[in-house]
């Protein structure tokens, strides 16, 4: 099975964050991600989501 990277843009449109805080996690390597070259960044949909995912849970586990 063949992944399809998407870039940064198309990353923040799919899950809802701003384009350069997606960036800047990517850039803190706080996300998953891929640096293709130095100005070429690529982000795998599936492995984003599955990231927020747990994320959410994390977070959502501190809380209570």
């Amino acid at each position: 099975m063949r992944t399809e990277l998407i870039n940064a843009k198309t990353a923040a449109e799919e899950v809802g964050v701003n384009e350069q805080f997606l960036r800047k996690l990517a850039r803190e390597g706080k996300i998953p991600s891929y640096k293709l070259s130095r100005r070429t960044l690529r982000f795998d949909l599936d492995e984003l989501k599955a990231w927020m995912k747990r994320y959410a849970e994390n977070q959502s586990g501190k809380a209570a």
